[in-house]
């Protein structure tokens, strides 16, 4: 708009990678998507909603990798006692 990037592009890596993480994580994501649907057409909208979707999964496995291994430590550390 108005000849000026918005914040959130993918012009160069670091960008880009900050766009994916604000992806991944949900904040604004569909500001970021819409911006790129006018760049690039409509098709561009299928990427952002696999890469929300699977990005929350690893997210999700994540939390649940950290979670499950605190659970064995405390089980582990009460066996000991």
């Amino acid at each position: 708009e108005n000849g000026e990037s918005p914040r959130a592009n993918f012009d160069n890596l670091y960008s880009a990678i900050i766009s994916v993480i604000e992806l991944i994580i949900g904040n604004d994501w569909i500001d970021i998507m819409f911006s790129a649907m006018r760049c690039t057409g409509d098709a561009s909208c299928m990427y952002f909603i696999a890469c929300y979707i699977m990005g929350g999964i690893i997210l999700l496995n994540l939390f649940l990798a950290i979670m499950l291994g605190n659970f064995d430590k405390a089980k582990n550390y009460g066996q000991k006692i």
